[in-house]
């Protein structure tokens, strides 16, 4: 994580990266930070499960209270070969009896337990910062997403392009991914009197944000055929009317439905 050694420095840099890519209407930037955060996040959480399993198991043979450790890993490697040193250890105190343990162990189990509770402090600051930095990622993407949508269809919110496409096709079509995705193109192309590229982008955004989701649905007769699965946006670069055989392209439509959660 690059945010360990210094995790002042490393906020303020993917603010400034956030808001640099909010003032360039950089949807695609926003997305790859949002996801780096949302991994960054998933890193810590397991981290902070890690540690307070340790500090089980530290309790376990030392259930007294002991001060925050000040010291601190600023390296990474190092800090996981600490942990990964003191979980054998720690599981090797636990086969002991309580009474058996030396002062050397006493005092090991103290100096570790403080230092596990300072990481652990240092984790849940960490966790604070990501979580927030992730919540102003998405309302600036949101932000983003809006004027490019307004863009697209002449001036309409995305709820409010949500909103036409249930009004004319209800809350799900059953049809096949291609299928269900032209009849979407078409609609909008008409409804907002606008180019197909536009609307072709206006799908894919639907898609981005969950307002359209196709949810896959092999019928039973079909499970023992082999399947080839429809590569998303591939008709985008065939001919209107054309079929994938037409195109030279192998693959077929999904069997499933399109959600329309507007």
């Amino acid at each position: 994580m690059k945010s360990f050694k210094n995790l002042e420095k490393w906020a303020e840099k993917k603010n400034r990266k956030i808001a640099l890519s909010h003032e360039q209407k950089d949807r695609e930037a926003l997305r790859s930070i949002l996801e780096k955060l949302k991994n960054e996040q998933y890193t810590i959480i397991k981290e902070l499960h890690y540690v307070d399993y340790l500090i089980d198991l530290a309790n376990n043979s030392h259930p007294g209270k002991v001060e925050n450790s000040p010291e601190r890993f600023d390296d990474y490697r190092k800090y996981k070969g600490w942990l990964k040193e003191l979980k054998k250890a720690l599981k090797d105190m636990n086969d002991k009896p309580k009474e058996d343990l030396t002062i050397g162990e006493r005092e090991f189990l103290i100096r570790e337990k403080a230092r596990l509770q300072g990481e652990r402090e240092r984790l849940e600051k960490h966790l604070k910062a990501t979580d927030e930095l992730i919540a102003k990622n998405t309302i600036l993407l949101i932000d983003v997403e809006e004027t490019y949508c307004r863009e697209l269809s002449k001036g309409h919110s995305i709820s409010s392009v949500a909103e036409s496409l249930k009004m004319e096709f209800g809350s799900k079509i059953e049809k096949g991914y291609s299928e269900g995705r032209r009849k979407f193109v078409n609609f909008l192309e008409k409804k907002y009197n606008i180019k197909r590229h536009s609307a072709l982008e206006l799908v894919k955004l639907l898609v981005e944000r969950k307002v359209l989701k196709y949810c896959t649905k092999i019928p039973r007769d079909k499970f023992a055929e082999n399947l080839v699965f429809y590569t998303p946006y591939m008709d985008d670069f065939m001919d209107e009317g054309e079929t994938a055989a037409e195109a030279d392209v192998y693959v077929e439509p999904l069997f499933g439905t399109w959600i329309i959660d507007a």
